[in-house]
């Protein structure tokens, strides 16, 4: 588990005002333009709780938990460093995972947020850019890249289709 349940008084709370949702072990899921009413519950309901969007989902996660953390107890198990992962990812709850990778990518649908701290941009869209990357990363074509960001040569984000 990478972080509390959610409070029965917040799952109320909203149901209560009709919000649709659907619950795991740790997230609180919705649609916009309910992120209005999530917000307004955490903070009546004294949370420390926060709101991340995807592209038209809404989520209420515990403070201390994003995607980021989610990668670390998996990169340990693995034996694997941050810095050696390769991370892909197109919307708002993407950016600290992929800020934790050490090549970050983003496929060419991507939000321009997160295409602007890639170091990458593939050239296809959805499914069709992590097979583009999966397919330059198998043939070497991303060594170079690799290179740089390890020994600190180049640190700013890039763009390459």
């Amino acid at each position: 588990m990478l972080g509390a349940a959610p409070p029965p008084a917040l799952l109320e709370a909203l149901a209560r005002h009709a919000v649709p949702l659907s619950v795991g072990h740790s997230i609180v899921a919705t649609v916009e333009p309910y992120e209005h009413q999530v917000l307004a519950t955490i903070h009546d309901l004294g949370l420390e709780w926060h709101v991340i969007f995807n592209k038209g989902s809404v989520m209420a996660l515990p403070a201390d938990v994003t995607k980021a953390t989610g990668l670390a107890p998996a990169l340990n198990a693995l034996g694997v460093s941050a810095q050696e992962t390769v991370g892909v990812g197109d919307a708002e709850n993407d950016q600290a995972f992929l800020r934790a990778c050490g090549l970050a990518v983003a496929v060419q649908n991507a939000l321009p947020s997160v295409k602007e701290r890639a170091h990458l941009v593939t050239a296809g869209a959805r499914g069709a850019g992590v097979v583009e990357l999966v397919e330059r990363l198998l043939a070497g074509d991303l060594d170079a890249i690799e290179t740089e960001l390890t020994v600190g040569v180049d640190d700013s984000p890039r763009r390459d289709s």
